[in-house]
């Protein structure tokens, strides 16, 4: 694993807690830790998703879960989506465009 995804991961944990005390979807759990609950990130550079169209949401997740975005952030979300499927994404799409 690499640095900066170890770093990300052991800094956030705290906050990917916070999102099982929510109404959060189960598959959503993992998006918190850097985009937060609500899809308003506390960390500058991190992509809003809330508010999001869930069509643009889906091509992204799918984009990262298929290797077609790579680099930098890319990488790490390609961790996070890796095992997701179609309908999985769909469901967290629908939940941040709804924020």
């Amino acid at each position: 694993m690499s640095t900066l995804k170890l770093s990300a991961a052991l800094l956030l944990l705290p906050i990917a807690a916070q999102a099982q005390d929510g109404n959060i979807p189960t598959l959503a759990t993992n998006c918190v830790s850097c985009h937060s609950a609500d899809g308003n990130p506390l960390v500058a550079g991190v992509p809003i998703l809330s508010g999001q169209r869930a069509i643009y949401l889906e091509a992204a997740l799918r984009s990262y879960r298929d290797g077609r975005r790579t680099g930098g952030p890319a990488d790490v979300m390609s961790t996070y989506v890796k095992e997701l499927t179609d309908e999985d994404i769909k469901e967290i799409a629908a939940w941040f465009a709804a924020n």
